[in-house]
């Protein structure tokens, strides 16, 4: 197609249901009607030869092509954003800014980055998604995550990390639980039975793997009679069952706080999990991005303790 003949507003538009999945959503985010969203898109399938898009469910899925525009769409548009804006202003700007995280970050850590980033970017949109977004979709080498919160070597090709904290993992319990009196060995630990965390895409997670391991070491049978996809579907079966689940501290300190669970004092050495920010180098120097990378790791870096 004739480049010339392209109206640069059409790639906003591509831009923005890429990466909301929704005509309704991008319309919000631009500004715009959905009309004038479905319009544009229709104007791209035909200069593109191609639909773009096809309807999922509530949403839309993106075709094979648009998948591939995708990355090459972003660069471009977020190259000419840098090149024609001189000075980023955080009060003014109506960019959205997206933060993949595991629920535990999403429970315990986000809602104080929410607040910071209302005051500091009052008419910005934060987006947060799920870790199985950011690795089902790619999210960073395609630019449609700007950062995320991984657990420490999860470094990449083109990914550049920040350290922010360190952690432990602890073993929780429901209230009045048998483990709670008396002394805890090895096997009334692992007859309780315990609870493992699958994060992405049914993946082990770090602090559960890192648990099992230092149990093994130690000679500790760890016996795990549930698997969840998530901390906090974690802590709720433990709430109702008399299994053990293990949860990052931070993580720990919120849910037995909303629910009826205690922490349970294993006899054995603290294991300790780190958390890094993650970035592709293709933000690096966008003035935004470095900005709400900067907010997050103020926010993160406050307040912990371990």
């Amino acid at each position: 197609m004739n480049i010339a003949a392209l109206d640069l507003n059409l790639l906003l538009v591509l831009r923005a249901v890429l990466e909301e999945g929704s005509t309704v959503r991008a319309a919000a985010r631009l500004s715009v009607t959905q009309s004038a969203v479905s319009n544009a898109l229709a104007r791209l399938r035909v200069a593109l030869g191609d639909p773009l898009f096809v309807r999922n469910g509530r949403g839309l899925a993106p075709t094979p092509r648009a998948l591939e525009l995708a990355p090459v769409v972003s660069e471009a548009l977020a190259g000419l954003e840098r090149a024609l804006g001189d000075v980023f202003d955080p009060l003014t700007t109506t960019r959205t800014f997206s933060i993949a995280a595991a629920d535990h970050h999403q429970a315990a850590d986000l809602p104080k980055v929410a607040a910071a980033f209302a005051q500091a970017m009052p008419r910005a949109r934060l987006r947060i998604t799920s870790v199985d977004y950011l690795v089902a979709s790619d999210g960073l080498p395609r630019g449609t995550v700007d950062v995320a919160l991984a657990p420490a070597g999860s470094e990449g090709q083109g990914l550049r990390a920040r350290p922010l904290f360190s952690e432990s993992a602890v073993a929780v319990v429901r209230q009045g639980h048998p483990l709670l009196r008396g002394t805890i060995t090895p096997t009334r630990l692992a007859a309780a039975g315990h609870i493992d965390v699958h994060i992405t895409l049914g993946e082990p997670g770090d602090v559960n793997r890192a648990t099992g391991e230092r149990m093994a070491s130690l000679g500790w049978e760890r016996r795990v009679l549930v698997v969840v996809p998530s901390f906090v579907t974690a802590a709720t079966v433990a709430a109702q069952t008399d299994h053990v689940a293990w949860l990052p501290e931070h993580a720990a300190r919120l849910l037995t706080e909303i629910l009826p669970l205690r922490r349970l004092r294993v006899p054995m050495p603290p294991m300790e999990v780190g958390c890094v920010l993650l970035w592709h180098e293709r933000t690096h120097d966008d003035r935004g991005c470095a900005f709400f990378r900067e907010l997050v790791a103020r926010e993160l870096c406050v307040g912990q303790t371990s």
